[in-house]
């Protein structure tokens, strides 16, 4: 049994040399931040939006324009709704 383990291990590194596969160097703090980067969507509407954290000044800010109020309470909010 431990041939065979010893024997798969062997194959597996031997197939992934034969590959040409090297392993890759650790990536720099703001190379890694790039790389994240070029694979999130250029724009998204919902990160144009100035969220509130503070829920006065969201009312004060749909009122003046005249708006509505998104409120998302996640966590131990009371309800969202029936279950």
């Amino acid at each position: 049994m431990k041939r065979l383990v010893v024997l798969g291990i062997v194959a597996v590194l031997f197939a992934r040399s034969a590959s040409g596969q090297e392993t890759k160097k650790p990536l720099t703090p703001d190379a890694l931040k790039a790389e994240i980067e070029a694979l999130m969507p250029a724009k998204l509407a919902w990160r144009e939006i100035q969220w509130k954290t503070c829920l006065l000044e969201a009312f004060t800010e749909s009122r003046a324009k005249k708006k509505p109020v998104f409120l998302w309470v996640v966590g131990q909010g009371e309800g969202l709704g029936r279950l």
